[in-house]
């Protein structure tokens, strides 16, 4: 049986992947273009693996690989060659793009001065297996016993499974000999020329992503991606929305184009009530689906830059709001979720994904994006249309408060199948004592005591200056008071200079490992003036800094592992709200130290921030070492480029749009064209904040 818990150490997907995604499909294969069965390589399409074979030889030979690149990150170019010795041969270029389903261009071309016989092999296999089979690494029934139908110029291969009706259909542009699983084509090449086949991989589908959500279709984006140049032209339009960067930085300037680029194929388009809306899909490959707390901690990362992600994510989100008490999905009313899943398993009642709201936080971050949506771009419409949300979500909080028996926000599975910590450190592991034990819930979370405090403070803004429940805020504002004053004896420890618990356990125990979550309290206001020099120092201490960020866990405690998953290695999306807390701080000296490191750190790693890196100290290693499963596109870390934009220029919303660059001469950034409360603006060196002409 599979459990929530095998997330933890995920299959590992081979270094030398390929990968093309546009929302919630992707495709994994080698570094020349071929799927080979037995691999965690496969067409993905909602968290189902429609296509597990898809392998090229010729004269019964795998074309050696030459060289691959992706234009975009839902098109890939695969070349190679045939025979040992490049040159004087064939050449065959595979060009591929994915979207509403998979098109793929394979061109022979000849060098010979003769004309050439060959034999071209296209292996072609589907096992619907599961996105959590795949990712275990377990074979899923009956996946060797899929005949395919053979119908003229495609192959067809159904779904064994009967909880969902599924088939996925390969044709060919050109008429194939068929015989199972194989397309064979007896090619005779001139002289100097070339030959061309088109295969198309498409799917049947109509499950709903949700009951309250659907997969929007025909918007528009899959026709471009029938050719490449389409796509780009696609991609170009989400590009050119976002402010034009200038900075003197140049990885800087590369890393902003590739996050722009990695957020754009990480959408996923939902119909909610009508209304086409856009969220972020958590990462690739295994998080390809709407997640409450990646999709929320990313819309708030790039809402200066795209606010349309946040709109949409707190819409979709709210249209699945928890309504009952199930145990078995941890849902209850008010809650929001924490993932939802499509694939067979979830589908047939195996896994508790449709949805599942094992989440402890992502509640009050609903709440405090919503506030930031409206601080950022005025729209008041969208605060009184979730208002009725907003006050569930409120309501959940006091019911699981009530319930604690510490009095603070804290969490506990009743799923058989659920998730055993469910705050953002959610590994079976990340949760321990200085002395190395793992802490058993339920258990209240230093961090999440600082969303709910923060999600008070704002929510009260919100009911008083747009709803006018002037009582209402004086309610919520008492509470975080109330909040504010326990906290700060409950959590506190004086030893080590002075630092927040990791949580607290069902005895009011303080966890007393010193980890990283501590600096989100900065980000939520919930540390007093007198108590933040403390905090900063050990943040920037040698246990926690590693030269290219804050660890997770610090390295004098018993439980550290520089490559463990929460215990001491370094996340970029934890990073960026310890960047934000140290700006709300005045602290922009700290911010810029983080952002500058981890810009150093996507240099190493093709101008793009992985989910997570290994703690090694950086005088040791002189380059971020890899994290073996670490998701690679993965939507919080990308989008915490947008933050180190904000933490160079020392940019902050309030009334008014301020900034305080405090970079060096060598990295001074501007933007141009920045929303801020339905205004353009630029930001210019020496003259800050101007209207913009554009």
């Amino acid at each position: 049986m599979l459990r929530s818990s095998d997330a933890d150490h995920p299959r590992p997907v081979p270094r030398e992947t390929t990968s093309v995604l546009w929302g919630s499909t992707f495709a994994l294969s080698d570094e020349a273009g071929d799927i080979l069965p037995g691999t965690v390589w496969g067409v993905f399409h909602r968290d189902m693996r429609v296509l597990s074979a898809f392998a090229l030889e010729i004269d019964g030979q795998r074309p050696i690989s030459l060289s691959s690149g992706k234009p975009a990150p839902h098109a890939a170019r695969f070349y190679t060659t045939l025979g040992e010795q490049p040159g004087r041969g064939i050449s065959i270029e595979r060009r591929r793009v994915v979207g509403d389903d998979l098109l793929e261009d394979i061109t022979l071309q000849s060098h010979r001065s003769e004309n050439a016989r060959l034999l071209l092999r296209l292996r072609l296999a589907a096992d619907f297996a599961d996105l959590f089979e795949v990712k275990a690494g377990t074979d899923p029934p009956s996946s060797s016993e899929i005949d395919p139908e053979i119908d003229g110029t495609s192959i067809r291969f159904r779904s064994p499974r009967t909880d969902r009706e599924i088939s996925t259909l390969v044709s060919f542009s050109r008429p194939p000999q068929l015989d199972e699983g194989v397309a064979t084509y007896a090619i005779d090449l001139p002289a100097r020329g070339t030959w061309h086949l088109r295969v198309r991989v498409g799917w049947d589908d109509g499950f709903p992503i949700a009951a309250r959500l659907t997969a929007a279709q025909g918007d528009g984006r899959a026709a471009a991606l029938e050719e490449e140049r389409g796509a780009a032209r696609d991609f170009e339009r989400w590009i050119s929305a976002f402010p034009v960067l200038r900075t003197g930085s140049d990885m800087l300037r590369r890393m902003y184009r590739r996050s722009v680029e990695d957020l754009g194929a990480l959408r996923l388009t939902m119909r909610v009530r009508e209304r086409t809306l856009e969220v972020p899909a958590a990462g690739l490959p295994w998080f390809m689906t709407i997640f409450g707390r990646d999709s929320l901690i990313t819309a708030y990362e790039v809402l200066p830059f795209a606010p349309g992600l946040a709109s949409g994510t707190l819409e979709a989100l709210a249209a699945v709001q928890g309504e009952q008490v199930d145990h078995f999905r941890d849902e209850e009313p008010g809650k929001i979720l924490h993932e939802i899943r499509n694939g067979p398993l979830t589908v047939s009642g195996v896994l508790p994904y449709d949805p599942y709201y094992g989440s402890v936080d992502a509640t009050p971050l609903w709440l405090i994006v919503l506030s930031e949506y409206e601080r950022w771009t005025g729209d008041t419409s969208l605060v009184r249309d979730l208002w009725g949300n907003a006050v569930q979500a409120l309501d959940w909080i006091d019911e699981r408060l009530a319930a604690s028996p510490t009095g603070y926000l804290d969490y506990r599975t009743r799923s058989n199948l659920g998730l055993v910590h469910q705050g953002w450190k959610d590994s079976g592991d990340g949760i321990r004592f200085s002395n190395g034990s793992v802490a058993e819930p339920p258990i209240a979370l230093v961090e999440v005591q600082g969303y709910v405090f923060d999600a008070w403070i704002r929510t009260a803004d919100l009911a008083g200056r747009v709803i006018g429940d002037l009582e209402f805020e004086r309610e919520l504002r008492g509470k975080a008071r109330r909040l504010e004053q326990r906290f700060q004896q409950d959590y506190w420890l004086e030893d080590r200079g002075g630092f927040y618990a990791l949580g607290l356990d069902p005895a009011g125990r303080p966890i007393d490992a010193m980890t990283s979550n501590m600096g989100h309290l900065l980000w939520s206001g919930l540390v007093p003036p007198e108590r933040e020099a403390a905090i900063i120092d050990n943040l920037f201490s040698s246990s926690m800094w590693s030269g290219w960020g804050v660890r997770t866990m610090s390295s004098d405690d018993a439980g550290y592992d520089p490559i463990g998953y929460h215990v001491g290695s370094v996340w970029p999306h934890d990073n960026a709200l310890i960047a934000e807390g140290l700006a709300r701080a005045g602290r922009w000296d700290r911010s810029g130290q983080i952002a500058r490191a981890m810009i150093q750190a996507a240099g190493h790693q093709e101008s793009r921030l992985p989910e997570v890196f290994a703690g090694y100290d950086r005088d040791d290693t002189l380059f971020p070492v890899r994290y073996p499963s670490a998701s690679s596109p993965q939507a919080w870390a990308t989008a915490s480029t947008f933050v180190w934009i904000k933490s160079m220029l020392g940019m902050e919303a309030g009334n008014i749009l301020r900034v305080t660059p405090n970079t060096r001469e060598e990295d001074w950034v501007e933007l141009d064209g920045l929303r801020f409360r339905g205004q353009r603006y630029d930001v210019r060196r020496g003259l800050g904040v101007v209207p913009s002409n554009g």
